[in-house]
């Protein structure tokens, strides 16, 4: 393996972390206010819905790849999006869980 090629391995482990915490700054943010309507109605949930999709069919090559530094970024991301999704059907909204 070449030491461009190591570089690169290595620079793709590290984008990891800022994936990681990008996914926690958001969710930071929506975690605190997920129980008000105001916040649930905000996010876009066909929009998650839609954006699994990529998520999935790149994981799914991901895996099959064997490019686990893509795999765990494209999981963190899935992660994220479902996450919103369930602060945009309101599941923590006072009364609105039940719907």
């Amino acid at each position: 393996m070449g030491v461009l090629q190591r570089v690169i391995y290595i620079l793709a482990f590290a984008s990891i972390a800022f994936t990681a915490t990008e996914v926690y700054l958001t969710l930071n943010k929506l975690w605190k206010r997920k129980h008000e309507v105001e916040v649930a109605e905000s996010i876009s949930v066909t929009a998650m819905l839609i954006s699994l999709i990529p998520g999935i069919l790149f994981s799914l090559n991901y895996l099959i790849e064997r490019q686990w530094q893509g795999l765990i970024d494209q999981l963190l991301y899935m992660y994220l999006v479902i996450c919103q999704i369930f602060i945009g059907i309101k599941f923590w909204v006072q009364g609105e869980r039940k719907k």
